[in-house]
């Protein structure tokens, strides 16, 4: 007997097998039991959870070592380092009505951006922001002071509490 023909015979068998098994179960009403297998969940390995990244030292930048385009002016007169690879960062302007606070800590936050922690816990940072002015990437300063929340109005309130 050739190859083919074993083939044939055996394609025959198994086509009317399921056909038999199909008959039986969608006409004859028979229920064929399921037995579920047991899922098994593999053991997922723990996230390593974020921990900032803090550094506590000196922070000024000397003028002579370092370029002008690296680092930016302090309001007290002292350099600091830019950082997030800003070139040619302004003058940080710190508010008037506020006694300037020196750098404590330099911070690499969960959202990958470094920022200088000062000591009433104000945060500045220089980074690129496009410029619709100047149609480009441009280096910015921009510091974030604590304050206390201000009140919200009734309406306020109301719209928060419906949402």
């Amino acid at each position: 007997m050739s190859s083919q023909a074993i083939g044939t015979i055996l394609v025959l068998a198994v086509l009317g097998g399921g056909g038999y098994f199909g008959y039986r179960t969608w006409f004859a009403g028979e229920e064929v039991p399921v037995t579920p297998t047991p899922r098994v969940e593999a053991p997922s390995p723990e996230a390593p959870k974020f921990e900032p990244r803090v550094v506590k030292s000196g922070f000024a930048a000397d003028e002579k070592l370092v370029p002008r385009e690296d680092r930016f002016e302090l309001p007290d007169g002292t350099w600091a380092l830019a950082l997030n690879g800003v070139k040619n960062a302004g003058k940080l302007e710190w508010p008037r009505d506020r006694p300037y606070a020196p750098i404590v800590e330099r911070v690499l936050q969960k959202d990958g951006v470094e920022r200088y922690k000062h000591a009433d816990g104000s945060f500045s940072w220089t980074q690129l922001q496009f410029r619709a002015d100047l149609g480009r990437m441009d280096s910015v300063t921009v510091l974030a002071n604590p304050t206390k929340a201000l009140p919200m109005l009734p309406e306020e309130i109301e719209a928060n509490t419906k949402r």
